[in-house]
Order: structure tokens, then sequence, then C-alpha cells
């Protein structure tokens, strides 16, 4: 009687701590005309962390009322997690993908590595595991794989590399083009929905307001540059499972622009992103061989050999009419790769000369600002190492010739180091191997 009454008193003490040490983290969702999501987290977690209300929106084919709560709320759980993790408190959800919950407990162990100056306590703690599985495809001429696809040169490289599998490209609207700029998105949706038809794979867009919903100053101070550095793949991923599951395809390929040469804690990362899972599914990052440089040459040997045409790359972030405004230093960078790779940039849909490229990126160094994030220097020093590699091509005009000279003659006067903020982390020799062995240790070999 003394063992049962105490067994009573364990069990009603855990109700009490579940049901009054806080609240349900998520206070209701609704699915909208079948397709779309809407979540309203806790009134007290929002007041610090929260400005809107998060929603996801898919194309009219998927219909979410037919997913487990524990798949249509992934978006809003990969979103929010890292941010529960950093305030240091504990909340509750009713239901969570068995897969996603133990891969999280994996992700939060890495960002308390990356970040160690803060404790990344905080938890969510599912009432229920529920486990789920991506079922065989329907039909035989369904894509093996899905890819988050921008256009860029990164996620092209790898859709070329992988051109005799049939793909699922998903754009997400709200990464680089803002919920609201229609005349931008409506350029890049034209753009990749034409890359997918020209190369036989399926495209399909998420619009979603994941990166504005957490965009409070509150957060920011926590921990700045918030989507860069955590929850850069983890909000992308997130907003992807509905679409495996209802479309039941189990891999999931994110493009990687670094290698081991540049392993530093990001919020895209190996050890980030082959960790994610739900369902049953792989998360793989691909291309962690290969900077832009070679990415340029791996496209090039593959269109030549296939017989494709090259494709155009997006690689600007800024232009208001979803162009490459061919000024930026995203724009120049991804030029300057072209060049260094032996290419030429018009070829990839960059309308702009050698010279005139050469003239804009002066223009980018001349700028009084001007820090650089170490990432950027770094694809800077990469493409200049291939510049200075870059043979003798024969067939080269002489003028283009002294056009490329020129070009490597000027990133070779810059002192790179100068762009460096005082307050860009410097990491140690010791620190480097233990990233460069985090990153290897992490690779996943692709299984389709």
């Amino acid at each position: 009687m003394k063992k049962k009454w105490l067994l009573l008193c364990n069990i009603a003490y855990i109700a009490f701590l579940t049901s009054n040490a806080h609240p349900d983290f998520i206070e209701f969702f609704e699915i909208i005309n079948k397709n779309k999501i809407v979540v309203k987290a806790n009134k007290e977690f929002s007041k610090q962390f929260i400005k809107e209300d998060f929603f996801a929106e898919y194309d009219e084919s998927i219909d979410l009322t037919t997913l487990d709560e524990s798949i249509v709320t992934i978006p809003f759980i990969l979103n929010i997690v890292p941010v529960v993790w950093i305030s240091n408190e504990t909340y509750y959800i009713d239901v969570m993908d068995k897969d996603l919950y133990h891969s999280l407990q994996r992700i939060k162990e890495v960002f308390q590595m990356f970040y160690p100056h803060h404790s990344w306590s905080g938890e969510l703690i599912p009432k229920k595991l529920v486990t789920n599985t991506i079922g065989p495809a329907n039909e035989s001429d369904q894509p093996a794989l899905a890819l988050l696809f921008s256009g860029g040169l990164d996620s092209t490289n790898t859709s070329i590399s992988h051109v005799d599998t049939k793909q699922l490209l998903i754009t997400a609207w709200g990464a680089d083009v803002k919920v609201g700029e229609n005349n931008r998105w409506d350029q890049v949706l034209e753009q990749c929905q034409k890359f997918s038809q020209t190369h036989g794979h399926d495209h399909t867009f998420i619009k979603s307001n994941f990166r504005e919903f957490t965009e409070t100053p509150y957060l920011y101070n926590k921990l700045s540059r918030w989507w860069v550095r955590v929850s850069h793949v983890l909000s992308l991923v997130g907003l992807t499972a509905p679409l495996l599951v209802q479309h039941n395809i189990p891999t999931l390929f994110i493009a990687s622009t670094f290698t081991a040469q540049h392993p530093y804690p990001l919020g895209s990362h190996p050890a980030i992103d082959n960790n994610i899972s739900f369902a049953g599914s792989s998360v793989y990052s691909t291309g962690l061989d290969k900077d832009r440089a070679q990415k340029i040459m791996n496209i090039n040997a593959i269109c030549k050999e296939k017989k494709l045409s090259l494709p155009n790359l997006r690689s600007c972030w800024f232009d208001p009419l979803g162009k490459n405004c061919l000024k930026c230093e995203i724009c120049m960078i991804t030029c300057t790769a072209i060049i260094a790779a032996g290419q030429v940039p018009r070829e990839y849909g960059f309308n702009i000369d050698i010279k005139d490229a050469t003239q804009n990126i002066k223009k980018l160094f001349s700028q009084k600002k001007k820090y650089l994030s170490p990432g950027k220097i770094h694809l800077w020093e990469r493409n200049l190492s291939h510049l200075n590699a870059l043979p003798e091509h024969k067939t080269c005009s002489t003028s283009l010739k002294e056009d490329i000279e020129k070009l490597r003659n000027f990133l070779c006067s810059i002192k790179f180091k100068r762009y460096k903020s005082s307050r860009t982390r410097i990491y140690s020799p010791q620190e480097h191997e233990l990233f460069v062995t985090l990153w290897k240790q992490n690779v996943k070999e692709v299984k389709i």
C-alpha cells in the first residue's frame, strides 16, 4: 500500500511539474487552407524573443491536415529551439518526432562547444515522442532526393553533381528575398523554375517569415548575427519537413559554402547539418571538398561531359529585381571565382567582363568601412590562390590575359588582415585543429 501511495505521489509530482513549472510552449497552431501553418508561442517567451507569430505556407499540392502534429510543427520547432536553448528556460510541448528529439540533443552539444560563453541550458521537452517514417515512393519518376536550392553557386554545383538523379528543388521565400518583395521574388522564382525544367527536376517553394519572426533586439544582444551563426540551416531544414514526408523523399541535401580549410563555428556546419533527422530522413551537407573556384570547374566539367548548357548563377542578395547587381561583395567574389577557374563570368549569367569586374572590386575595397567577416576574407584568399595557380591559356587573347593579370596583381596587393575587425575571433592552432577534427568527423558519405 505504501509503495502504491509513493508511486501515485511521484506521478502527481511529475504531472505538477509538467503543467505548472512552465506553461505549454505552443499556445496554439492552426492550419489554413490546408497548406499554411501559423504558430503562436508562449506569451511570456514571445515578449523577449519573438516579434510576430510564425507561419510557413506551401504550394497547393501540400495538405498539412494529412500529417501528424509532430511533423507539421517541425518548421516552427527547428526555427525556435536554439532560441529556447539560449533562454536557459524549460518549456514543454505536446508531441515531437522521435528522431528529431534525439538529433537535437546532439546539435545542442555542438552549440555548447561553438559558443561556450553561453550555457545553452534551456530545454524544449516533449510530453510524447512519435515515431514517424517516410513511406516508399508513390511513382517511379518521383524525385529521389530534395535539395535546398537558391540558384547560387553552392546549390547549383550540388544539383549538377547529381544531374542524373531526379530532384525536388526547394526555394525558400523569406531567406534572402523578404516576404512582400514580390517583384524580386518573381525573378528568383522564374530562374529557379527554369533551371529545374531544363534539367528535368521538380521545383517547389515555401513562403515563410522564418528569418523575421525572431529578429528582436534581446535575442541579437544575446548572440550577434544570430541567423548566420546559429539558425541558418536549422531554420531552412525545418521548413522542408512536411514536404519530404508528404512527397516520400527520405534524403535532403544542403550545399555548403566552406570546406575543412574554414571549419569554424557557423549556423551551417557538418556537425549541425548532418546531425539533423526527422521521420527517418537523412540530411547531407554537400560540396564540402570544393571551394568556389573548384565548384565552377566541377560544373564546367560535368556540363561538357553531359553536353549541357552552363547554368546562370544567382549570387546577389541585394539587387531589387532579384538579379546579380555586379557591385556587391558576393557578386564580385563569385565573378572572381569564375575567372580563377579559367572561365568567363558572362557564361554564368554575370553580364560583366573581367576589366569592369576588376574596377568594381577596386571600388569595393576602396570604401571606407571596410571590415569583412572572416568567412568573406577566406573566400577572397581562396580565389587568389587559384588565380595565382591559373595556367597561361594559349587560346586567350592578349587583352584577356592582361585583364586577368591586372585582377591578380590587384588582389595580391590587398592586405586582407587589414580588413579584419578588432572584434574578429582569432582561433589558436589548437582550436583550429579541434574544429577541423569536428568537421571531418561529421562528414557523411552520401547514400541515395
